[in-house]
């Protein structure tokens, strides 16, 4: 809070500075963009590569970068509204409901396995939310470049698989982090900045 009791806008710096970063992501991806749209073979490339792999090749980036750009703009956005929902703090209240219908006598002062239900929900929710970007790029614009070698089986195999990794390393990760965040106490961000520097 400042002097005069005014709270500084963090959310909104935050959400700013996302938009920002990827808009300057944004434009980086515009300009590899439009090496795509080129038809004509590089000179020094000549002869190199064969003219229908170097258009295929082609085609392929741009439609891949065209991918890229709508994901990243729904990501944003859906992280913008997630931020100005307040999002997160529902997560935080709804992992406490989950561990309670898990198992009733659980209550707020179990932080560790609310934390690990919190992260859990937000992996489900960036795994779901990724799911249609996943099966277009992997069904249609890799199929339709022979480069998918994927079954719908195989896929959902993946998704499960990736999920029970996630888990076996994130879980304890998650847990040593709590302990270190326990132990660092208000002297945390220097031992950080120590850490780091």
């Amino acid at each position: 809070m400042g002097a005069d009791g005014a709270v500084f806008p963090y959310l909104q710096c935050v959400a700013a500075f996302r938009v920002a970063l990827e808009a300057f992501e944004l434009v980086l991806t515009l300009r590899q963009r439009r090496n795509f749209l080129s038809t004509k073979m590089r000179p020094e490339m000549e002869g190199l590569i064969p003219e229908e792999k170097f258009q295929k090749a082609q085609a392929y980036g741009k439609e891949k970068l065209d991918y890229g750009i709508v994901e990243t703009a729904f990501n944003v956005t859906l992280n913008l509204v997630f931020y100005f929902t307040y999002f997160m703090p529902y997560v935080w209240d709804l992992s406490l409901q989950i561990m309670q219908f898990a198992k009733p006598e659980f209550d707020s002062s179990n932080e560790i396995v609310r934390t690990i239900v919190f992260c859990s929900v937000n992996y489900l929710v960036g795994v779901v939310t990724g799911i249609p970007f996943s099966l277009y790029f992997n069904f249609v614009i890799q199929e339709k470049y022979g480069f998918n070698r994927l079954t719908g089986l195989q896929y959902v195999k993946d998704l499960l698989l990736g999920g029970v990794v996630s888990a076996v390393i994130g879980f304890p990760a998650v847990v040593g982090l709590w302990y270190v965040i326990e132990w660092g106490g208000e002297f945390l961000w220097l031992y950080f900045w120590l850490f780091f520097v």
